[in-house]
């Protein structure tokens, strides 16, 4: 009864606040969009169709074609899964590695927590998209290198939230009682640490799956992500700039797709804010 209580007033919640639920609702919308299009598009998203390039918006072509007579709804709903898999896999590297080292440093302290802060420290000297540029440009351009250069380039974030979050609750009178109980540190860590831990972390996680998206964007449009003829949206984007006079629709239906899935995820972590923080409930 507890159980179902709290969930119908985090449902109450939710409905309450109008832009988390809109974010809500239009991030199921575009994951929906990206599973039909692994697997429907009405035309092949990467079959050249040069009589019909650069075609205007139509009932045939809903948002135009491009320089190559590709249709863009297609290569919209083809690419939308690429979009996503860069945000969640770089986001859930980050989230994995910083779970793995800011547990032990906020727990242990002492010459770990100093490790592992200066290792920190040294990551967060360079531009977090200076140092993803840097190992995309070190290991080639790629999808997949494109995942793990942002999900590198963002562990420190997620390492010093769980390192600040592990230290506020290390030396509550539960944690004291679990030692003298002579409960492992194991045990500890991942019994009682880490329950604690995760509202605050699935919130920077949400709200950092919209920066990763950006960023993978960012490098797919230098030439350095997803390769031609991949329909990924930063991609979409690098390959119409030449093109923005003779067709608008080129730039303008990719762009609008990053900035609603990145609106949709900024305002879904602004809400789970509100939700998981007790500091902000109304309730």
């Amino acid at each position: 009864m507890r159980e179902n209580s709290s969930v119908r007033v985090i449902l109450q919640r939710l409905i309450r606040n109008r832009s988390a639920l809109a974010g809500c609702l239009m991030f199921l919308l575009i994951v929906i969009l990206a599973l039909i299009g692994t697997r429907f598009t009405p035309y092949d998203p990467v079959q050249i169709d040069i009589k019909n390039r650069l075609a205007a918006p139509s009932s045939v072509y809903w948002l135009g074609s491009d320089h190559f007579g590709r249709d863009i709804f297609s290569r919209l709903l083809a690419g939308a899964h690429l979009s996503l898999l860069i945000g969640l896999v770089s986001v859930s590297l980050s989230v994995t590695v910083g779970l793995l080292l800011g547990l032990p440093s906020g727990y242990f302290g002492g010459w770990v927590d100093m490790l592992v802060m200066r290792l920190m420290d040294l990551m967060l000297s360079f531009p977090s998209v200076l140092l993803a540029l840097g190992i995309v440009a070190i290991a080639g351009p790629s999808l997949l290198n494109v995942m793990l250069a942002v999900g590198i380039a963002s562990i420190p974030t997620y390492t010093r939230l769980v390192r600040a979050s592990a230290l506020s609750v290390n030396n509550l009178p539960y944690i004291e009682v679990a030692r003298a109980l002579g409960s492992s540190h194991l045990r500890i860590i991942v019994t009682h640490i880490v329950p604690n831990i995760l509202a605050p972390l699935i919130v920077l996680a949400t709200l950092g799956t919209a920066g990763a998206i950006l960023t993978g964007a960012a490098l797919s449009f230098l030439g350095l992500g997803a390769q031609p003829p991949t329909p990924e949206w930063g991609a979409m984007l690098s390959e119409a700039r030449n093109y923005m006079r003779l067709g608008w629709w080129l730039t303008v239906f990719p762009g609008l797709a990053i900035a609603l899935t990145v609106l949709a995820l900024n305002q879904l972590g602004d809400g789970l804010r509100d939700l998981l923080d007790p500091h902000m409930r109304n309730i």
